[in-house]
């Protein structure tokens, strides 16, 4: 710290092959920020004090003084008075840099601060990220945020958000989303599938982070045509719209006289399988093997009535 502080001269010591200019000659005639400055050690604290006293640094190997002018702006989190009274932070450097203190608060003491910076890094993240421009939190995921404690502060605020705009299957991004729980952890989609049935089997369901539990939904019957192997993977989701016809669907048009537009084929797909699931769109999704955004995007274009 010390070379990075006031640098150091070639030969100096193991490694140094070359001169090193320090941060705080480089900082000269602009500013110098110091975070966490209650982390340096007191050997280290008494040649700051020095160097803010007499504005001159020597570098790490050499003799000469190097004068500087430099605002400095300090930073901690740790509270500096009780290290004072601990000897762990020198009391005459205390008062050469807490000139002018200025206290930041917590961010769960900052209420109206919690929604303003949540909707500016979910706006900021889908202007780098246009891909996302349509995500949005819902009023639940709005009342989520203002109601937690938020310990990691604007740090963790601003990674919760970018992730759950990441995570969110739909555009409307939901409090399961934010993963909020400090025991939750990210789950593959198939893997939440698997978890969420052998739940509604009366299995384990440890993970804290899955989908709803998925009730076996009626089978999607046709009048002939040959059955799935079991344990055959799902069909392939199409470049358009994210899903093929099944099998079923396709077996009613099997005949050489009777073609379906594929447009139509995906239409009677989607509808079938959400009347099948009475409505549920995550268990219709998951039969059909496409996802829940997927899902409802196809209800809205074939204008298939959810009421």
């Amino acid at each position: 710290m010390e070379s990075e502080f006031f640098g150091h001269e070639k030969g100096s010591f193991t490694g140094a092959h070359a001169r090193k200019i320090g941060k705080f000659e480089e900082a000269d005639g602009g500013t110098i920020f110091l975070d966490e400055i209650g982390e340096l050690d007191l050997g280290l604290q008494a040649k700051l004090l020095r160097a803010l006293q007499n504005r001159e640094i020597t570098r790490v190997g050499g003799s000469g003084l190097i004068k500087f002018d430099a605002r400095v702006i300090s930073a901690t989190n740790k509270d500096i008075l009780a290290m004072i009274r601990e000897a762990t932070f020198r009391e005459d450097l205390y008062y050469r840099l807490f000139q002018f203190p200025v206290v930041l608060p917590p961010l769960r003491e900052r209420e109206q601060d919690v929604l303003v910076l949540a909707h500016h890094f979910l706006t900021a993240y889908k202007e780098d990220n246009p891909q996302f421009k349509d995500k949005l939190l819902s009023s639940e995921t709005t009342r989520a945020i203002a109601a937690y404690n938020w310990p990691g502060n604007v740090r963790e605020l601003k990674n919760v958000v970018e992730r759950a705009i990441l995570i969110s299957d739909s555009d409307l991004i939901q409090p399961a989303d934010l993963m909020l729980d400090t025991n939750a952890a990210l789950v593959p989609w198939n893997e939440r599938v698997h978890a969420a049935a052998g739940a509604d089997a009366g299995g384990d369901s440890s993970p804290r982070f899955v989908a709803p539990p998925v009730p076996k939904a009626p089978a999607l019957s046709a009048p002939s045509g040959p059955a799935a192997p079991s344990g055959a993977p799902a069909q392939p989701a199409s470049a358009g719209d994210g899903i093929d016809a099944p099998e079923p669907i396709l077996a009613a048009a099997s005949s050489p006289d009777d073609i379906v537009p594929l447009e139509d084929l995906k239409r009677r797909a989607v509808e079938q399988a959400y009347h099948a699931c009475e409505g549920n769109v995550d268990r219709a999704a998951v039969e059909l093997g496409i996802g829940r955004a997927t899902m409802y995007r196809l209800l809205k274009k074939y204008e298939i009535n959810t009421d």
